[in-house]
């Protein structure tokens, strides 16, 4: 049975394989018979998955702590890390628009 936490595990594949996903959830106990569709589904619950695609943000603190180190080995480390969280954020901001 597919579950709201196959949703959330699946959200960074693209949106044909996330869609065959939320339909395999849509199929299951929950919506069984209703008219709901994967569309709808996904409008009800863009915030959700809006809040799911962003990375974690660990992943932020954790590079804030190697850039602020002073060991110019994590320096580096941090820096590349921050710019994949950020560039990370901007996708999510890009496939999930805000408004």
């Amino acid at each position: 049975m597919t579950t709201l936490s196959d949703i959330m595990d699946n959200i960074h594949e693209p949106d044909v394989i996330l869609d065959h996903v939320i339909q395999n959830f849509m199929d299951g106990e929950f919506y069984f018979g209703s008219a709901t569709t994967i569309v709808q589904w996904r409008l009800e619950n863009y915030e959700m998955l809006r809040q799911w695609a962003y990375p974690p943000t660990a992943d932020f603190n954790d590079a804030m702590v190697k850039i602020n180190s002073g060991d110019s080995v994590l320096i580096t480390e941090g820096n590349d890390q921050l710019a994949r969280y950020y560039a990370a954020c901007l996708s999510v901001k890009a496939r999930f628009l805000k408004s």
